[in-house]
């Protein structure tokens, strides 16, 4: 994609041409103006056409642009298929050749294996945790072919990071330039935290002198929301406006119901101009999600 950058989204840049049309009570139009001359622009058309230009209207934009953020939050309800979504990621980004950790807090290193697996090698979660002693042989030998495959793929798991000064001290020894490292899930890491502001900006400091990715796996909170369908909001996340402050890209993941097949990506943040939300295909049995 070519260089194309605003510092903020056009949402908020016309909440801030607003902001100052009131407070030097100028016209909307020269406010307008102002804002685009703030992004580098002698007009806001021009900034639109160019906005519109280069909008990212793709899956396949949406991850090279993923790829390039130092930290961007992806934000779901229980069972919405957050944590498979960011597996399928991880696991894509390692075949790519690109360094991958994936830091745990809610699952042991057996459970992100085996979901690792059931993804690259195709197989249905329940027939691997229930696999039998003795499962029959075509099924083994796909299981440790993947086994196989897995192991030589740049992809750690860390289960060792369970505080935040954990994680920040790994990621100034450990983290290797280029890497993504994924965060299941960022409240539990940051639960104890004095200064949670500041230990996301020390995260995302960290991110940008390493030249990592920070993925932030959120979770919600409102519970009464958490089998509704209707579109999230910052502010439904646990420390979602907090977090959000401070990543590129904050992306909601929603299904119609657990056996749905289909995986809305909401933008609720973004970087660049973006579509407001894709849809891609995600198979609940084996955890596959097409993104």
């Amino acid at each position: 994609m070519p260089p194309f950058f605003l510092s903020k989204n056009l949402q908020t840049l016309k909440k801030l041409a607003n902001k100052l049309k009131r407070a030097h009570g100028i016209s909307h139009a020269r406010a307008l103006e102002l804002v685009a001359a703030r992004e580098g622009y002698s007009s806001w058309s021009l900034l639109l056409h160019q906005s519109e230009r280069h909008k990212v209207t793709s899956v396949e934009q949406l991850k090279a642009q993923l790829h390039q953020t130092s930290m961007l939050m992806v934000a779901a309800r229980p069972n919405a298929g957050k944590v498979s979504a960011a597996i399928n990621f991880a696991l894509e980004s390692a075949k790519s050749g690109r360094r991958v950790c994936y830091v745990s807090l809610n699952s042991s290193p057996q459970e992100i294996r085996h979901k690792l697996l059931c993804v690259h090698s195709v197989i249905e979660h329940q027939r691997l945790t229930s696999l039998p002693k003795t499962a029959d042989q075509e099924l083994q030998l796909k299981i440790n072919r993947g086994v196989s495959e897995l192991s030589r793929l740049p992809l750690q798991i860390n289960s060792e990071s369970k505080s935040c000064s954990d994680l920040l001290v790994w990621l100034k020894q450990d983290a290797n330039a280029r890497s993504l490292v994924v965060v299941d899930d960022i409240q539990s890491l940051l639960y104890g935290c004095e200064d949670k502001e500041q230990t996301l900006f020390k995260l995302k400091e960290l991110a940008q002198q390493a030249e990592i990715t920070l993925m932030l796996i959120s979770q919600l909170t409102n519970r009464e929301s958490a089998s509704g369908s209707g579109a999230l909001k910052l502010g439904e996340l646990q420390l979602g406006s907090m977090i959000a402050r401070h990543c590129e890209w904050v992306i909601a993941l929603q299904r119609a119901n657990p056996a749905c097949r289909q995986l809305t990506l909401e933008m609720l943040k973004a970087r660049y101009p973006v579509l407001e939300r894709f849809s891609v295909d995600f198979d609940p049995e084996t955890g596959i999600c097409h993104w």
